[in-house]
């Protein structure tokens, strides 16, 4: 009897000291966040906690249209609110896997009735002796039921921290989601207003030239021109209406394409008063100075491809706990009463019982489980650093896009510049007869050809700044931290 006791006082002590074992201990390698290999004008680790600026990257351009539409876009996307609805999944798988880790209690209750159906008599005062009865008996039963599994190799332990880290990921894939859409509608709202700028000014290219056929067909009734010029000039004229229909379908492209992001159907002509606005927005300001380099690290889905990193390495705990022998805890408290009133009888007992579980031979399953969970840290290893490459690609390409469209801008301008007085020149000599219809036209073609290209290079420069504020993850908040290991 005394040993009896001294069992039941040592068994609390070892179930402590077998929890405090499994939490020192974890099976598989402890996770090292690895750095990215970045040039070194990106500098180093910034503070990705912070925020990349005060003022949000896309009010640069001085757009109200362009913000409420970002605005509603941020709110109202399909995706961005399904990835929310992924990261509720994935907090509460988190939740799942710290349960697993503590002990379960369940309850069960029964009530019961026996009825003798046929027999002899019990004796009964009667003394009839006759078959049959109506002895009946009542019972009730009540049950606490606990289970638990004391994590000896940290296995369960491991499983916290790969939910952990899936719903860092998921996290991660939200804001990058966001810094997509966001960089999308800026570059949808700028081919609008390209294509209603390219519109205005092939408006203008055909009320010139159709002034030019005026002239001709003045010129000819005078006898100064001939059949051809005439017909040259209504071609040109009639070409130029061709190409509006082309401008008309970018601007319901581009339409489509701002209320796909905001997640609506397209019903206004004109999505948040972006027509009541002239030309194509320009920045205002250094891009490359709005946003420092060293952002590049902070971009979310370095952060998801890094999350998914973390998520493999602690996989490989779980698979490698599973070579180890599992310990379980099955217990029962349990009380029951034979009879109802006075008369009946009553017990309660109580049982506790250690199964431990050893894995002796499965043909190598288990351990060709902790291969596979190897060869998948080590694919999320390099879809990491193919993350970083591409992320550094898209950084170094929106620079140089910048900064040719800068140039191409630059050198828009100043065609444009001496095209006018080219062609101002042209018609002015035409009318004196001093030069052809052919130089008029070509001068003319020339003037359209420059103004838009003009139009297309402000537009490129102002992709570019949204390219490269997109490729540095700017201005979308930053990663939530709460699943931090």
């Amino acid at each position: 009897m005394p040993s009896r006791c001294g069992c039941g006082r040592a068994l609390p002590a070892l179930l402590l000291a077998l929890a405090a074992t499994g939490c020192a201990w974890r099976a598989g390698p402890d996770y090292r966040a690895p750095e990215a290999e970045l040039p070194p004008r990106y500098g180093p680790a910034a503070d990705c906690a912070a925020p990349a600026a005060a003022v949000p990257w896309w009010r640069g351009f001085g757009e109200p249209a362009l913000d409420a539409l970002v605005a509603q876009a941020r709110a109202r996307n399909l995706e961005i609110s399904a990835a929310a609805a992924r990261i509720d999944e994935a907090r509460a798988l988190l939740r799942v896997a710290e349960a697993g880790r503590r002990p379960e209690v369940s309850g069960e209750a029964g009530l019961s009735r026996q009825q003798r159906l046929a027999g002899s008599g019990g004796g009964g005062s009667s003394g009839s002796g006759e078959a049959g009865g109506g002895d009946s008996r009542t019972g009730a039963a009540a049950s606490l039921l606990l289970a638990w599994s004391p994590d000896l190799f940290g296995g369960r332990a491991r499983e916290v921290e790969a939910a952990g880290a899936e719903l860092r990921r998921r996290q991660a894939l939200g804001a990058d989601l966001e810094r997509v859409v966001v960089a999308e509608v800026v570059r949808a709202y700028l081919a609008l207003r390209l294509a209603r700028a390219e519109q205005a000014l092939l408006d203008e290219a055909l009320r010139t030239q159709e002034r030019t056929v005026e002239i001709v067909r003045v010129r000819r009734q005078a006898g100064l021109a001939s059949a051809l010029d005439l017909n040259r000039s209504l071609a040109e004229a009639a070409a130029t209406r061709a190409r509006l229909g082309r401008l008309l379908l970018a601007q319901e492209s581009a339409r489509q394409a701002l209320a796909l992001l905001a997640g609506e159907a397209a019903q206004e002509p004109d999505p948040a008063g972006a027509a009541g606005a002239a030309g194509v927005p320009r920045w205002d300001g250094d891009a490359q100075s709005s946003v420092p380099l060293a952002r590049l690290r902070c971009r979310p889905d370095l952060a998801a491809a890094e999350a998914n990193l973390a998520r493999a390495s602690a996989e490989i705990g779980v698979a490698e706990a599973q070579l180890r022998p599992q310990l379980s805890l099955p217990g029962t408290l349990s009380a029951s009463a034979a009879g109802l009133g006075s008369g009946a009888a009553r017990a309660v007992v109580a049982g506790l019982s250690v199964t431990l579980r050893v894995p002796l031979f499965d043909a190598g399953g288990r351990r060709a489980l902790v291969d596979a969970a190897r060869a998948r840290a080590q694919e999320a290893l390099l879809a990491y650093r193919q993350t970083v490459l591409a992320a550094l690609g898209e950084a170094e390409t929106a620079l140089a896009a910048l900064e040719g469209a800068r140039l191409a801008e630059a050198a828009s301008a100043q065609a444009v510049q001496a095209s006018e007085q080219a062609f101002v020149q042209a018609r002015v000599l035409y009318r004196e007869g001093l030069t052809t219809l052919l130089d008029v036209l070509d001068a003319q073609r020339s003037l359209i050809a420059n103004r838009e290209a003009l139009a297309g290079a402000r537009a490129d420069a102002a992709r570019a700044v949204a390219d490269l504020h997109a490729a540095l993850g700017a201005g979308t908040g930053t990663v939530p931290a709460e699943a931090a290991p």
